[in-house]
């Protein structure tokens, strides 16, 4: 939690929760429930076994890629 405060970023957690309880698409990983400690956040999720979307992009060089980031917005729409 502290490092979500300290960066700034507690109203796209929250996004990113909320778009995750509202998904029921077989194409995106399912939220079961969130769990918070005095300093702790934890999101339990159905197994992704490639990892998210940003470690895969972060290992492969992928940030600013307009080819890789058209099709990932393709597979989002997809999925709605």
């Amino acid at each position: 939690k502290g490092l979500i405060a300290e960066r700034r970023m507690q109203k796209a957690v929250l996004r990113e929760k909320e778009a995750l309880k509202r998904t029921t698409s077989a194409f995106t990983v399912h939220l079961y429930a969130t769990y918070s400690q005095e300093d702790k956040l934890y999101f339990l999720m159905e197994a992704a076994m490639g990892g998210d979307l940003a470690t895969v992009y972060a290992r492969y060089g992928y940030e600013g890629s307009e080819p890789h980031c058209r099709f990932y917005v393709a597979c989002v729409l997809q999925a709605m």
